[in-house]
């Protein structure tokens, strides 16, 4: 008896609606969390039948799972829904198990139901939150990309594959040595496999950005863009498990920027020339003016003379 009440109390106290009906589907056992679902005590429903407590659809339903159960002599279990209030739906699953006596004769089903209702809003709010996360990586403006540490791509958005010029097939079937990449760095040397964002940032553990030319079979020309790559690690693990590289296109700036660099570089040269041409008219122009003010100065000691002689004729004059 006392091993008898113990378990009363044990099965009582758990957070599980716990029944148990003979093989006629009379009830044998409610414990607190069943009864209460009801709105009773466990004593309210003891030895009532089954077709006493559900409406005869539900009863139709519940009494085919319990004949399966006792039929097939192995527990089965089930999911339901109930809609508590309008909008508030709980998720149960309940498990039917045939229950047996000392010498092996089946003496009814045990169900045991538990209320997943906050599992499976959590599923949802998580199945919600990746569908969103999907929705936002297919569809971003940057292209976006993922590695494994042993180098495999995993996943890359549209954004990427146009930048890339290739398929989704294609880029999932390369690593970063393959050799049909062709990535420069921003004087035009060739940037290695191993050396790529991605691999940098797996390689050091830390974020990564570099300015990079990406050749584009379908464009036949270099795509720029600004790569950061950002590893991802497991809780508790020091190495990076992937990495996430976003790639913002900066090919339209880096040909303004180019534009401006000739532009500048014609500016420049117009401008020596202009100043070669300047500087050859300032000469011709000294050398005018000396000739031009030696001249003057030739002139007035011409007048000079001139002045003399007139000064020496009237004297003679005077004299004579």
């Amino acid at each position: 008896m006392a091993n008898e009440s113990m378990l009363l109390t044990l099965i009582n106290n758990l957070d599980l609606s716990i029944r148990f009906y003979d093989l006629q589907g009379k009830i044998l056992l409610f414990n607190n969390i069943a009864a209460a679902s009801w709105g009773g005590k466990p004593a309210d429903f003891a030895g009532k039948k089954l077709s006493e407590l559900y409406s005869e659809k539900y009863y139709q339903t519940f009494n085919e799972r319990v004949e399966i159960t006792k039929e097939s002599l192995n527990s089965q279990t089930y999911l339901d829904t109930r809609e508590l209030s309008p909008g508030n739906i709980h998720w149960y699953r309940s498990t039917y198990s045939p229950m047996f006596d000392d010498d092996g004769h089946q003496t009814g089903v045990l169900i045991v139901t538990e209320d997943i209702t906050s599992q499976k809003r959590t599923e949802k709010d998580k199945i919600t939150s990746e569908t969103a996360y999907q929705t936002l990586f297919e569809h971003m403006a940057q292209g976006v990309f993922y590695q494994k540490a042993d180098g495999q791509l995993t996943d890359v958005n549209q954004a990427a594959l146009d930048i890339f010029g290739i398929s989704k097939d294609e880029f999932l079937g390369r690593t970063s040595l393959t050799p049909e990449w062709r990535v420069i760095d921003t004087d035009g040397n060739l940037i290695t496999g191993d050396a790529h964002p991605s691999m940098k940032a797996l390689k050091s553990g830390k974020p990564v950005s570099m300015t990079v030319g990406i050749f584009n079979p379908l464009k036949q020309d270099y795509v720029w863009v600004i790569a950061n790559g950002i590893p991802q690690y497991h809780e508790l693990q020091e190495e990076p498990y992937q990495v996430f590289i976003t790639m913002h296109d900066i090919t339209r700036q880096r040909q303004a920027e180019e534009e401006i660099k000739k532009y500048q570089k014609n500016l420049e040269s117009l401008v020596k020339d202009r100043t070669l041409e300047l500087e050859e008219k300032n000469i011709d122009l000294q050398s005018f003016n000396k000739l031009f003010v030696g001249r003057e100065f030739r002139i007035k000691e011409l007048r000079d003379e001139v002045a003399k002689l007139k000064a020496k004729l009237t004297e003679h004059n005077i004299r004579f």
